[in-house]
């Protein structure tokens, strides 16, 4: 007969069988991941120091699918967490935990249980419950600690749960991984980093990187840093847009992980931790800095964005210790290739156009307000920088282009009022509302087809006021019809990735 011990580690539950002959006893266990999200943004608290345990997500969900002009809502039913396609199975229940057979009145000594079999009466059943137990201990010693490396925190060197359900089947043997500048993908109708210049007019600065790789994202998959706790880290999670996967947290460094890039390929992350670079694989392997040697005159980096043309070159939004924000075009290796100058004291959300040759980004003289007018400006640095918005008509911020460069969606903050989501022509003509809820709308990006975004807001429904929860709301950007939302109950997010902005 078997005893069957359950222990339940934080996120993660453990079983243990225990042989009641002697046998090699077995040990299994599953993950149900409880998400977690921050960073100071409209209507988000502050993290504080403490890391309290994740709150269980409650019944209540956004409504989804109404219309701006019907205002009906519908209720999605909360979902209980599964291990997913993506965590080890569940072992097949054992038999209820008994007494011991031979712990009481057989021989081997007395007590109140019944007897049991007969025994051979050497040794006695006494000493085989006391090896038992002391086998039990040392099994509970080894399950605990397999929880806690499951449902730890994702750093580099410790155990997370594994996000294979996100990735399509291994590459063949002998097929490298790793991206360079001829192979990585580049959007359609564009010219690859081989086949045209860099953004500086001359051959890319820096030999491309062996950079950490793996099999790609599907495009139907966002990168979300997000925490649900008030405390100071905020993981990145790999999350389904069709919510046909649970999502799944990726290992990385504690602290405030933010503004996750991929290229087109979507097999490599860069993001920001702490001011500072990182590379890691799509599926979180092989974390590391991007920089070994810090870009020069870039004292903390806030903002960066990827070349899709030419995947040698980011652009990064830095920090300077005089408190002022400068723009640096700088190749894989750290190298500066070009400052540019901005025009502005505040500079913010800087990102590279699809074919390689704007800059995109909201400035400001005033430190005091999260954003200013919307401008672009030449990559390589010729010209003055061109408004497309003016901010007499409101605080603009969070600018991204479309995969097609069509449009641009932002945030834009009207006195008196909350943030709202509008999209404008490339060339900032067009203006209209996209999101216009009592709630914080902000943050949008793009779907990969150019006709959907994603925009953070704690409504708690398609066109409700603001709740204490962040989600992600899908929503057509031609009409603002809101068409889902993704559930997540975060208490923060920040950008997420899903194309380039």
């Amino acid at each position: 007969m078997a005893y069957r011990l359950g222990i339940d580690h934080g996120t993660t539950n453990t079983v243990a069988s225990i042989a009641a002959d002697g046998a090699p006893a077995q040990l299994g266990y599953f993950t149900s991941i409880d998400l977690d999200a921050d960073e100071t943004m409209p209507g988000q608290a502050a993290p504080s120091p403490s890391r309290p345990q994740a709150p269980a997500p409650t019944a209540d969900s956004p409504a989804v699918g109404s219309s701006p002009q019907t205002g009906s809502t519908q209720q999605r039913p909360g979902s209980a967490p599964s291990p997913g396609p993506y965590g080890p199975n569940l072992p097949e229940p054992g038999p209820p935990l008994t007494q011991p057979h031979g712990a009481g009145g057989g021989p081997g000594g007395p007590g109140d249980y019944p007897p049991g079999p007969a025994g051979d009466g050497s040794g006695g059943s006494g000493s085989k419950l006391i090896s038992i137990i002391a086998s039990a201990v040392v099994l509970v010693g080894v399950a605990v600690g397999v929880g806690f490396l499951i449902s730890g925190r994702g750093e580099p060197g410790r155990a997370t749960a594994s996000p294979s359900g996100f990735f399509p089947p291994v590459s063949p043997p002998g097929q490298s991984p790793t991206p360079s500048a001829s192979s990585s993908q580049t959007p359609s109708g564009a010219p690859s980093a081989s086949a045209r210049a860099s953004p500086s007019g001359t051959p890319s600065s820096s030999t491309a990187q062996k950079l950490p790789s793996s099999a790609a994202i599907p495009q139907r998959v966002v990168i979300v840093p997000m925490r649900f706790d008030g405390g100071p880290d905020r993981p990145l999670y790999l999350v389904d847009t069709e919510r046909k996967i649970k999502q799944v947290e990726l290992p990385s460094p504690d602290g405030g992980n933010s503004n996750p890039i991929m290229l087109a390929s979507r097999n490599t992350i860069i993001y920001a931790n702490g001011g500072v670079l990182r590379v890691m694989a799509a599926d979180g392997s092989g974390d590391r800095k991007l920089f070994n040697r810090d870009p020069a005159g870039c004292d903390k980096v806030a903002h960066a964005s990827w070349s899709l043309t030419d995947p040698n070159v980011i652009l990064l939004t830095c920090k300077l210790s005089t408190g002022k924000f400068g723009l640096l075009v700088v190749g894989l290796d750290g190298r500066l290739i070009r400052r540019l100058d901005a025009g502005k004291k505040v500079i913010g959300d800087a990102g590279i156009s699809p074919d390689g040759q704007t800059v995109l980004y909201w400035a400001s003289d005033n430190s005091n307000q999260e954003g200013g007018a919307i401008y672009t400006l030449p990559v390589i640095g010729t010209g003055e920088p061109k408004p497309l918005t003016n901010s007499a008509a409101g605080v603009d911020a969070d600018p991204a282009w479309s995969p097609d460069g069509t449009q641009i969606a932002f945030r834009r903050k009207v006195l008196g009022s909350n943030e709202d989501v509008f999209v404008m022509n490339a060339d900032g003509s067009g203006v209209r509302a996209v999101a216009t809820t009592p709630a914080a709308d902000f943050k949008p990006i793009w779907s990969p087809d150019s006709k959907t975004l994603l925009i953070i807001s704690n409504r708690k429904s398609a066109l409700g006021g603001p709740g204490s929860t962040f989600d992600l709301w899908l929503t057509r950007a031609s009409d603002g019809q809101v068409l889902t939302n993704l559930d997540l109950k975060a208490r923060q997010i920040t950008r997420p990735f899903w194309t380039q902005r």
